[in-house]
């Protein structure tokens, strides 16, 4: 399950977090938080993070740069959170 567009005001919603510690199939989309994706990313990890599944709904170019000038994230994480962690999900789904 991808949990898309929640953020709002100065966050998301308390339960979020603590859901997605306990079910291992909740992914976070962050392309439309501006800032708050960071502690988001930082406290559940970068690999339960997607970016831009949602997309395009506005001009993508704050929010890449958003992911992409990030100083608390290494190149490594910023690949899976705009990437990689796209690529395991869609592995793991078989066409019938």
């Amino acid at each position: 399950m991808i949990l898309s567009r929640i953020f709002g005001g100065s966050g998301i919603h308390p339960a979020v977090l603590p859901l997605m510690r306990r079910m291992p199939n909740i992914f976070l989309d962050i392309t439309a938080a501006m800032d708050y994706w960071r502690r988001a990313a930082r406290d559940i990890g970068p690999e339960w993070v997607l970016f831009a599944t949602g997309m395009p709904f506005a001009d993508p170019g704050i929010y890449i740069s958003n992911v992409q000038y990030a100083m608390d994230f290494s190149t490594d994480a910023k690949k899976m959170m705009c990437g990689g962690n796209m690529r395991r999900l869609l592995e793991g789904v078989s066409v019938i």
